[in-house]
């Protein structure tokens, strides 16, 4: 019981203790994101699920208290695994993505104004094989499409801090644990984000005159049946749920594909695999330009 003083810095002082309350439990959080698998050993064709939690962790906008949505609970989907194959070089017009001693950066330039205000998305990591949330590294894997082009597949963190953080927010934005934009501007900006020119960096080498040639969207819906998909049936799998996916297939010339997941949106249910940071996953495809 507080006495002697009067009821405007009784307010004062209860207004400074829930700020400290507040600043204190923001200081405690996890700044979490999706969490890569682990790929197979050299030679495999490796499977993962590239944005399960181990369990869930809330972000920097996580609310207190927790809404009873999200303290909804689904079984976590596992990848599938997939039979051995030789082993897939990890070289994309001379960016050595199978070299975990050197950081790539991508750097992406919208064609437009609408998505990102037209200014650069960078997404910065080092390659590697195990990806845990904060080491800074994407979890490569490479296969050979049909037409026996190579495709590179690397996943990314996206949460706070994330190598990936960067291109969510360009997509989606940034609200409370969720996804800021409607589903309509994401796909919107989806659609502005193809024809961006691309640039990647590796030590002292630099790649330009590469384009971001096609982006999608797996939904929350369908994101179990996504993870369960093999890595070299992932594309495809994308493909049925977002048609503007499906050059990417079977491309004819060597593709980089670039995976993370999306925030939870205020329009998509909640669904099996489903968490307030693992809601959607986005892929961009990058290829050399004519």
């Amino acid at each position: 019981m507080i006495t002697g003083l009067d009821s405007r810095q009784i307010t004062a002082i209860h207004v400074i203790k829930r700020q400290f309350f507040i600043l204190t439990l923001f200081i405690g959080i996890t700044l979490a994101g999706c969490v890569p698998g682990t790929p197979g050993s050299p030679g495999i064709t490796a499977s993962r699920t590239p944005f399960q939690p181990i369990a869930f962790t809330p972000t920097a906008f996580q609310p207190a208290p927790p809404t009873a949505n999200t303290s909804k609970k689904f079984p976590q989907p596992a990848r599938a695994t997939q039979a051995t194959s030789p082993a897939v070089p990890r070289d994309f017009y001379s960016i050595d993505f199978g070299k975990d001693d050197q950081r790539v950066t991508i750097e992406i330039t919208p064609r437009s104004q609408a998505v990102n205000r037209g200014k650069p998305i960078l997404i910065s990591f080092i390659p590697g094989e195990i990806c845990t949330f904060g080491d800074q590294r994407g979890c490569v894997y490479s296969y050979r499409a049909k037409s026996g082009a190579t495709i590179l597949h690397v996943s990314v963190h996206s949460g706070v801090g994330g190598e990936a953080q960067a291109l969510r927010h360009a997509l989606e934005g940034t609200g409370i644990n969720q996804a800021a934009f409607s589903l309509s501007q994401i796909q919107s900006n989806l659609r502005s984000l193809e024809g961006s020119t691309v640039r990647i960096t590796q030590g002292e080498r630099t790649v330009k005159g590469l384009i971001l040639t096609h982006a999608g969207r797996v939904t929350a819906q369908k994101i179990e049946g996504y993870f369960r998909a093999p890595l070299h049936q992932a594309l495809a799998t994308a493909a049925a749920i977002d048609p503007s996916l499906l050059p990417a297939v079977n491309p004819p010339v060597p593709q980089l594909v670039i995976e993370t997941c999306g925030w939870k949106s205020r329009e998509e249910p909640w669904a099996a695999g489903v968490t307030s940071t693992t809601a959607s996953i986005y892929l961009g495809i990058i290829r050399k330009g004519p």
